[in-house]
């Protein structure tokens, strides 16, 4: 079975906790808006997202960022 993991870096913890928060939750913010509109999700073309299959435990597999 392929897993896949999904890595998104944060500027801050205030970030790190509001990413979290959306996770369990499933909210955003108190203003409901999503990761991206608050600038915390980016894509291009300075994306923060990445992703690697099956937990990184073979040497070649690499983090792949996500555009």
């Amino acid at each position: 079975m392929e897993t896949y993991n999904i890595t998104v870096k944060c500027k801050t913890e205030e970030e790190r906790d509001i990413v979290l928060a959306t996770l369990d939750e499933g909210i955003a913010n108190y203003q409901a808006e999503t990761l991206i509109e608050q600038g915390i999700v980016r894509y291009r073309p300075d994306s923060n997202v990445y992703f690697s299959k099956n937990e990184e435990q073979h040497w070649s597999e690499k983090k792949t960022v996500i555009i």
